[in-house]
């Protein structure tokens, strides 16, 4: 490029004879046509080869396929300070530096999702090109991001009565939104947040989940000690206590279908009746539950991710005493000693983590075995009237769906968790299984569907006009028992097994 400027020198030097107008005429137009030619034919279109060259680097590294240029980089040009011709001046890495640090803010911008792609590239032209680029000062947060966490902690209340638990998918799903689309939480979402707090914010969730559910079961204990609900329960207590003795051992699903109406007619301040505030309540436990679930997944995610930096979990080198080994000054061993122990606390979660499910069950327990709580003891048989409920509920929310109308959703199992996390802290397992209510709920909706599959091949010969009613009631009860009660019957022997014992965290979490 030097030489080729020399002989355009030299082309110039002929304008020397010529008067002083001609050759500022003839200096002006020569000087335009050659930064023209050169600004379009190699400054403009090398920019964008940097760029592509960056981008393809990185995109080989994510897919593992090898990318070849068309046109490489003249990397000579961009690590020249700068081209001298006559009396002008070109910095050819300076162009390259700025129209990076343009690119890069305008992407990171536009697409926050891709900051950690730009940073990445952003490396490497400093490391491979030699060109440093303006850092472009945006948060390093992500469209994966999601709700954060500490904006969660502080409303946790609204959260877990605004949003639906999913047991099987880990996320939360906004109940109702006055836009088109519905926020989700899962636990990408919740690795992030935990990557921009630190693992701290865990410890902090669980305790502010505490305090919340000091408050529910405050609410609870309301509820059962008012006498005209624990007068139905002691009623139908002292009802299975009878039955027991003749050697049935089911509880009646009559029974439940009855208590459940009864309970409809007990209604509180508010406009919903007992009944279903006592479903919400329950459900919103089994949310808060769901939610030091989902912080727990997200934090063994975040130190997954992070532990892939660290060669050998089990060998992991200290860096205080390397650093005072070699001689290094006080920072530096204030630096290793800081590194040490964040190398120490993510191999510790790795390894073990906290079992919070048990530190939720263990403080309460004591507290639910007062002889002040005994009224507490009467949970176990409501719950065949609040599965009732709350299947009538899901089905209904459902159907919503189909109609888009408010109040629909698809999935809400924090009324499972709510209902095997009261179980649990308040000793009512074995209390629950003498009622065997869901052998009971198959055999009431078995012999339900086998009288409705008679009608229907009777009306068949009889009268054909009965058939489609008769079929849209068998269909509809299939969906009460095969998928509603079945799905949450395995989902509550599924937490009850394993809120039993210690290590909660191998099935939960």
């Amino acid at each position: 490029m030097k030489t080729t400027f020399d002989f355009l020198k030299d082309i110039y030097e002929v304008t020397y004879f010529s008067d002083k107008n001609t050759k500022q005429n003839i200096y002006s137009s020569f000087i335009n046509e050659i930064f023209g030619y050169l600004n379009h034919q190699i400054l403009k279109p090398m920019n964008p080869f940097i760029e592509n060259e960056l981008r393809l680097h990185v995109m080989t590294h994510v897919h593992g396929t090898k990318t070849i240029l068309n046109q490489p980089v003249d990397t000579y040009m961009i690590k020249l300070q700068n081209l001298q011709f006559l009396t002008s001046f070109i910095d050819t890495k300076n162009r390259a530096e700025n129209y990076l640090s343009e690119t890069f803010y305008d992407l990171t911008a536009v697409a926050l999702h891709d900051w950690h792609n730009n940073g990445v590239m952003r490396t490497l032209a400093k490391y491979k090109l030699n060109l440093e680029t303006i850092d472009d000062k945006l948060p390093n947060h992500t469209l994966e991001q999601g709700l954060d966490v500490l904006e969660i902690m502080r409303n946790l209340n609204l959260f877990i009565s605004k949003y639906s638990y999913n047991l099987s998918n880990q996320i939360f799903i906004e109940n109702y939104s006055t836009s088109k689309h519905l926020n989700t939480i899962n636990i990408k979402h919740i690795s992030n947040s935990i990557r921009i707090h630190g693992t701290g914010i865990m410890s902090t969730t669980v305790n502010t989940t505490y305090q919340l559910l000091c408050g529910k079961l405050n609410v609870l204990s309301k509820y059962l000690y008012d006498e005209r609900v624990k007068s139905k329960l002691k009623k139908e207590i002292t009802f299975l206590h009878e039955i027991q003795k003749t050697n049935n051992m089911l509880y009646p699903f009559e029974r439940a279908e009855k208590l459940n109406s009864s309970m409809r007619k007990l209604t509180l301040n508010t406009n919903q009746n007992y009944i279903d505030q006592f479903r919400i309540l329950v459900t919103h436990i089994g949310n808060a539950l769901g939610y030091v679930r989902l912080i727990k997944s997200g934090g063994l995610n975040f130190c997954s991710i992070a532990s892939s930096f660290i060669p050998d979990l089990k060998k992991v080198m200290q860096f205080e005493e390397s650093c005072n080994d070699s001689g290094f000054t006080k920072n530096c061993l204030i630096s290793g000693h800081h590194l040490d122990n964040v190398v120490r606390n993510i191999c510790q979660n790795i390894a073990e983590g906290t079992n919070y499910f048990k530190l939720l069950i263990d403080v309460f327990i004591q507290a639910m075995g007062n002889s002040n709580n005994s009224h507490l003891h009467n949970f176990y048989i409501i719950i065949p009237s609040l599965t009732l409920n709350f299947i009538e509920h899901s089905i209904n929310s459902k159907e919503k769906m189909y109609k888009k109308s408010k109040g629909a959703m698809f999935t809400d199992d924090g009324f499972a968790v709510g209902v095997a996390y009261l179980l649990r802290i308040l000793g009512l397992n074995n209390e629950f299984d003498s009622l065997k209510w869901f052998q009971s709920v198959s055999e009431n909706y078995e012999e339900k569907l086998n009288v409705l599959k008679t009608q229907e091949i009777n009306a068949l010969k009889d009268d054909a006009k009965l058939q489609q009613p008769l079929s849209l009631s068998y269909t509809r009860l299939q969906v009460y028992y095969k998928v509603k009660y079945k799905y949450l019957l395995f989902y509550l022997r599924q937490i009850l097994s394993s809120l039993l014992f210690s290590g909660v965290h191998a099935v939960i979490l």
